[in-house]
């Protein structure tokens, strides 16, 4: 089987991916651990947005398991993840700016 050609990712796109996702693990959503940028599709040379995730060093070991019992975190499985993910930071990122803004009026409201 021939080797994959690997592109690097850009520091732009690595941002991009990190930021989205909060530097945490788009699976087991533990933050502090250590992370790297996962390919779903597997094709190091596909840097695009939508085929990057963020995984865990043990969640991206899962995508690597082949044969024996255990069964494979599959690119579906990831995608689902990132996805969920990514619209759960967004959220909470939406929230967070609602609530400083209520702070902001109440604190200005208590001012005048």
């Amino acid at each position: 089987m021939a080797k994959k050609s690997r592109v690097q990712v850009s520091r732009h796109d690595a941002a991009d991916a990190l930021f989205a996702s909060d530097r945490i693990c788009c699976k087991c959503r533990i933050a502090g651990k250590a992370i790297q940028i996962h390919h779903i599709d597997e094709n190091p040379a596909n840097n695009g947005p939508s085929n990057l995730a963020v995984l865990c060093l043990e969640c991206h070991d899962e995508t690597q398991v082949r044969g024996g019992f255990g069964r494979r975190l599959s690119a579906a499985e990831v995608t689902r993840y990132r996805v969920d993910w990514i619209a759960r930071v967004l959220q909470r990122r939406h929230s967070a700016d609602a609530l400083a803004a209520e702070a902001m009026a109440g604190s200005r409201a208590q001012a005048n």
